[in-house]
């Protein structure tokens, strides 16, 4: 309600006027979206990114064997938009839902830069990278995953992956890009 007490009486009434109900709505969902610049370093390997992030727990597989660094040469700026799940969805889902908002998924390194950026975010809720996944099966023929990070309840920030048809719960972030 503060938003509103800023934006004065007259924004108000106009916001609570009868057809307006959409606007209101598309309005307090763009108040949840946060726009992030980030710098990504494409001469660092996946390995010394994940130490300088300072995650307390990382799978194996997270590394360059797995994740090769992008052909992209240097440090790039990127404007990655933190996108939140309205509602649990899988992953393809989620995919159709940024989409619709004219977004599509940060790929690794980007994704890798967001969470030095931002680790608050992870404590708060999940973070999953839509715009890169490993593929088990030069090992084992069934896995495909996607990066995934959370933070326990302990306080261990982990980066691990998740199962293309895991459910991602509402309020999972999403970094993505336009």
């Amino acid at each position: 309600m503060t938003i509103f007490k800023e934006l004065g009486d007259d924004c108000l009434r106009v916001f609570l006027e009868k057809g307006n109900r959409e606007k209101v709505k598309k309005f307090c969902k763009s108040l949840l979206r946060k726009k992030f610049v980030v710098k990504v370093d494409y001469k660092k390997t996946v390995e010394e990114k994940v130490v300088e992030i300072g995650y307390g727990e990382v799978n194996p597989y997270v590394n360059s064997e797995f994740f090769p660094i992008n052909e992209r040469k240097g440090v790039v700026e990127i404007e990655i938009e933190a996108f939140y799940l309205e509602n649990e969805m899988t992953p393809s889902e989620a995919e159709e839902s940024l989409k619709k908002h004219g977004l599509h998924p940060a790929e690794f390194e980007p994704f890798l830069s967001f969470e030095e950026r931002n680790p608050e975010i992870r404590k708060q809720c999940s973070v999953a990278c839509l715009g890169s996944h490993i593929n088990y099966g030069r090992m084992c023929n069934m896995w495909y995953s996607y990066p995934y990070s959370f933070t326990t309840k302990e306080g261990k920030s982990v980066l691990t992956f998740t199962f293309k048809d895991h459910v991602f719960e509402k309020g999972t972030c999403i970094p993505a890009v336009r």
